[in-house]
């Protein structure tokens, strides 16, 4: 099992000492690519712990989850399992290969251009998180996104337009990312959500305050 501290060399610098020993995790001549998924249930948290900012910070989104939205979800759910010993996952076929997604990012880092007005948009967009910037953002935020922050949406914007068909990474592309790409690199003010619990809920109302924040950002920065 990693510890903390080796899973944070392991996202970052994509390598794991383990024994006074160094092991490489990528090998992107020989196609072989490393990532970190993981999940977390708001709810039944006893047994885990909250990751600190910094190890947060190296997760490119989170994915907010809620309950499906309509009947014939819940039921696709229910169907998926209708003829299932195991769960469904364990039947999933690959759609492609680590060779083509390195392939893919090596497209997307060299081919989508990103123009000079959206650079401006994604600087003055992530500064407007910041309290000691944009002193209107304390109403939302106790503290903004990193500058790692503005590289991860700077990236993420030029995938999404990627996979949307376009070579060029436009103001709409920022703003199609924003939420999943800082909602976990913002920290919101702690009056704020507890207000916010009475129209939310509980479990909704940070990331509602969060929203509500980056929505405030973007105004801003247009």
């Amino acid at each position: 099992m990693l510890s903390l501290l080796q899973l944070l060399e392991a996202m970052q610098e994509k390598q794991v000492t383990i024994g006074g020993c160094t092991y490489a995790l990528e090998d992107l001549d020989n196609g072989k690519f490393f990532l970190v998924a993981a999940t977390q249930n708001p709810v039944e948290q006893e047994g885990t712990y909250p990751l600190p900012e910094a190890q947060l910070d190296r997760f490119i989104i989170r994915m907010i989850m809620g309950y499906p939205e309509t009947l014939e979800e819940e039921k696709l759910i229910l169907k998926l399992h209708v003829e299932k010993i195991r769960e469904p996952v364990e039947g999933l076929e690959a759609v492609t290969n680590p060779s083509w997604v390195i392939q893919a990012q090596k497209y997307v880092a060299s081919k989508i251009e990103v123009p000079e007005r959206t650079l401006d948009y994604i600087t003055r967009l992530v500064r407007f998180t910041r309290p000691e910037q944009l002193p209107q953002a304390r109403d939302f935020f106790e503290l903004g996104a990193s500058p790692r922050g503005a590289i991860a949406l700077l990236r993420m914007a030029k995938a999404w337009a990627f996979v949307n068909g376009r070579l060029r990474a436009d103001i709409e592309d920022v703003d199609a990312v924003l939420y999943p790409t800082l909602n976990h690199r913002v920290i919101p003010r702690v009056e704020k959500v507890l207000e916010a619990e009475e129209r939310y809920g509980r479990y909704t109302a940070r990331y509602a305050v969060i929203a509500e924040g980056l929505e405030f950002a973007k105004k801003n920065a247009k």
